[in-house]
């Protein structure tokens, strides 16, 4: 009986271990703000006639709906001017469902995205603190 009794003890309790772990999503989509983008600026490699040159690039991110869990990631080889990207500029494009995992290394989020091109499928990965801060982005507000 005295066994019978720890094992239950035991189940119960590793059952309210894994019920205390928030949700990645939750945890992350509470510091988002909707009320503009983030933004990273970084030298890459964009496609010119063929050929792979190095420039400055400027990376976006849009939370559009955190409902769908959607947003949408620009690269740009120029600057937004008051939030807008010209159109001319954008060299990558995607919108995608995004998915929210615990970053165990540093106890904040990875959010995971991808972009189907052709037979291609290109996976991206964002890194997050706990307080949300997304590595290499800040935050700007519209």
């Amino acid at each position: 009986m005295k066994k019978a009794l720890s094992i239950i003890l035991l189940s119960s309790l590793s059952g309210c271990a894994s019920m205390g772990q928030p949700d990645p999503e939750i945890g992350f989509e509470s510091t988002v703000n909707l009320k503009g983008y983030y933004f990273s600026e970084s030298n890459g490699n964009v496609l010119e006639n063929g050929q792979l040159v190095k420039k400055k690039t400027y990376a976006y991110i849009k939370f559009n709906n955190l409902e769908e869990n959607q947003l949408t990631y620009i690269v740009a080889t120029s600057p937004a001017v008051n939030g807008i990207v010209r159109g001319d500029a954008i060299s990558t494009r995607v919108t995608s469902h995004y998915r929210v995992d615990n970053n165990h290394s540093d106890k904040g989020y990875r959010i995971s995205f991808y972009q189907q091109k052709g037979n291609m499928h290109l996976d991206y990965v964002l890194n997050a603190d706990i307080n949300g801060v997304i590595e290499d982005f800040t935050f700007q507000p519209l």
